[in-house]
């Protein structure tokens, strides 16, 4: 098994969190509001997968953040924070995922 790199992983969350506070800066508000929906959705949802939490939080009517990288940080967050928990992989239907395997979360007991 692979594992990766501190140091990349640290670029990572930086991304993420670049993307988050530029969303921000354009929709007042959008991380406290995308990380209340996460929570709302992964109550009912027993497991769930990022994209399909950011497909319903735009059939819900939140904006989209201009960089879906936000999404990163949403659930960064509710993780660290011991709200949510990775509780395995499954490929991701979208067709920009090419197939590959993605984190499946749910909420934490």
């Amino acid at each position: 098994m692979r594992t990766i790199e501190p140091a990349i992983l640290a670029l990572a969350d930086e991304g993420a969190d670049r993307a988050a506070a530029h969303a921000d800066r354009f929709i007042d508000q959008w991380t406290k509001t995308a990380v209340a929906f996460l929570l709302m959705y992964a109550r009912q949802n027993r497991e769930f997968m990022a994209e399909s939490v950011r497909v319903a939080a735009e059939k819900y009517g939140i904006p989209p953040p201009p960089d879906k990288r936000a999404w990163g940080c949403v659930l960064r967050r509710c993780k660290l924070s011991g709200q949510i928990e990775a509780c395995g992989v499954a490929k991701q239907g979208s067709r920009n995922c090419h197939g590959s395997y993605k984190t499946v979360w749910r909420l934490k007991k």
